[in-house]
C-alpha cells in the first residue's frame, strides 16, 4: 500500500513539476502569463498551484489543467480549483489555465485544511505584471490589489475547513476608460 501511495504521489508531483518546468522553459507568448499560489501554515505548505492564461487553453478542461489529489492523511493544507461543472472531467484541480482573454475574468479557488482554526498565509508570485489583479476573500469580502499587498494574505479558517477565494483580472484599459465617463 505504501509503495502504491508513494508511486501516486511521485507521479502527481512529477506531472506538476513537468508543467511548471515547461512554463519556465518556453518563452511565453504575448498575452500569456501565470501566477503561482502557495498556502503556508507552520510546517504545512502547498506550493503546487498555478492559474493563468495560455494561448491554447480553454475556459473548460484542457491538458494544462492538472488534477489535485485528495488529502490522504492529516494534518493537511491544500489549494484547489474546484470544477464540478466540467462534466467527465469534473473535480478538483491544482492548475487552471484559460485561453488568452481581452476582458475581465476570474478564477475561483479554495483553501482546505483539516483544522478549522488554522491560521494560513496565502502567497502569490509571478513574473507577469499584476496590475489589475485582485485577490478576493469570499468570506470577508476583503479585496487586495495583487501588486500592492506584499504578495501575501494571512487569515484564520474561522471554524470551517474550506475557505473560498477568487482571483480577478480586470481589464484595466476598459476600466480606466469607463471611470473617465461622466454619469
Amino acid at each position: 500500500m505504501n509503495n502504491i501511495l508513494l508511486k501516486i504521489l511521485t507521479s502527481s508531483f512529477l506531472c506538476f513539476s513537468l508543467l511548471t518546468t515547461a512554463l519556465h522553459a518556453r518563452e511565453l507568448e504575448a498575452g500569456e502569463w501565470y501566477v503561482r499560489l502557495t498556502a503556508i501554515s507552520g510546517d504545512l505548505k502547498d506550493t503546487g498551484n498555478v492559474l493563468g492564461q495560455l494561448k491554447d487553453s480553454k475556459r473548460s478542461y484542457d491538458l494544462h489543467d492538472l488534477k489535485e489529489l485528495s488529502p490522504f492523511a492529516t494534518p493537511y493544507l491544500t489549494i484547489v480549483f474546484p470544477h464540478p461543472d466540467w462534466g467527465d472531467h469534473a473535480g478538483d484541480y491544482a492548475s487552471d489555465f484559460l485561453g488568452i482573454r481581452g476582458r475581465s475574468h476570474s478564477w475561483t479557488f479554495e483553501v482546505r485544511s483539516d483544522d478549522p482554526n488554522r491560521e494560513i498565509t496565502l502567497n502569490w508570485s509571478s513574473e507577469a505584471d499584476m496590475t489589475g489583479m485582485l485577490l478576493v476573500d469570499r468570506v470577508t469580502g476583503t479585496k487586495l490589489e495583487a501588486q500592492d499587498a506584499g504578495q501575501q494574505y494571512t487569515f484564520n479558517m474561522g471554524g470551517e475547513t474550506v475557505r473560498g477565494f477568487e482571483w480577478v483580472v480586470r481589464d484595466t484599459k476598459r476600466d480606466k476608460k469607463n471611470s473617465n465617463k461622466i454619469n
